[in-house]
């Protein structure tokens, strides 16, 4: 009985610290004892006239070479002087590297000092920031729509553990909070399925516009015997050709959050058509 005490402890150890080591992969910092973020019930206000100023995000070169993008979202621990002082991967569409890359723009960003305050006093706060690394023109919102996706799938996970550790208890629970639980269950389901449809329609949309754009460049190059008159007629001449080496990057902040833009190592015509492969092989 106690050699199985034993391993059992063992076990415990073992799965406690590769979470510990899995978890220390999606976060940066450390949260300080002193650090007081505001309760539920307190009214935070962000007035400040100044803006954050985020690092700029680098794009893992294997995912730029093969066209891989992604949208995350990365909740940011910032002190009431404004410096982030532990970040998190709280949502994800990527994969480690773009982890790894927001974690480190969210810990290099910096927030004015007295960004947030409650009662006109500045305060600890934390803030979820979206992170998008694309490659390609997203008008569709395309990315902001799998980013609400992969939010509600780890929200449904939580709630589905939630109504199976119900199921196991010894005593039972009652049958309303049996219900309750599973209501949210299906609301989550529910949301999942519409967002599926819509990101499915997204795509679609994505396509057939790149597709008509293709092609009425192609018409204009065809009647014009000239890619440069073409090309400005349609608004090409914007994407200028780019070393890949030394491509700049575009950082902005927008509606949906951080933004991580590199051009394509094309112009014209053959940008639309690699924004077309990249839209028909990934999304």
């Amino acid at each position: 009985m106690r050699n199985i005490r034993i391993a059992f402890s063992l076990l415990f150890c073992i799965a406690t610290a590769a979470n510990s080591q899995q978890n220390g992969l999606r976060s940066r910092g450390t949260v300080p004892p002193t650090f007081s973020a505001p309760g539920p019930n307190e009214r935070v206000h962000f007035s400040s006239s100044a803006q954050p100023q985020f690092a700029t995000p680098r794009y893992p070169q294997v995912h730029r070479d093969n066209g891989v993008e992604a949208a995350l979202e990365v909740m940011m621990y910032v002190t009431a002087e404004g410096e982030v002082v532990f970040a998190e991967v709280t949502v994800s569409t990527g994969d480690s590297l773009f982890e790894i890359e927001a974690l480190q723009s969210a810990m290099a960003s910096r927030f004015p000092e007295g960004y947030a305050t409650v009662e006109g006093i500045p305060r600890d706060f934390t803030i979820a920031v979206p992170y998008y690394f694309l490659l390609s023109s997203d008008p569709e919102g395309y990315w902001h729509s799998r980013l609400e996706l992969a939010r509600i799938e780890d929200e449904y996970e939580v709630v589905m553990r939630e109504f199976q550790g119900f199921l196991c208890m010894p005593k039972g629970v009652p049958e309303s909070r049996l219900k309750a639980s599973r209501r949210a269950i299906e609301a989550k389901v529910a949301a999942a399925k519409r967002l599926h449809r819509m990101i499915a329609e997204k795509k679609e949309r994505a396509i057939l516009r790149l597709r008509d754009e293709i092609a009425s460049a192609q018409e204009l190059l065809d009647r014009s015997g000239g890619a440069s008159t073409a090309e400005q007629s349609m608004g090409l001449d914007r994407y200028v050709p780019q070393d890949r080496d030394s491509a700049t990057v575009e950082i902005r902040s927008h509606p949906n959050g951080v933004e991580a833009a590199y051009p394509l190592n094309a112009n014209g015509i053959d940008r639309l058509y690699q924004e077309l492969e990249i839209k028909q092989s990934y999304l």
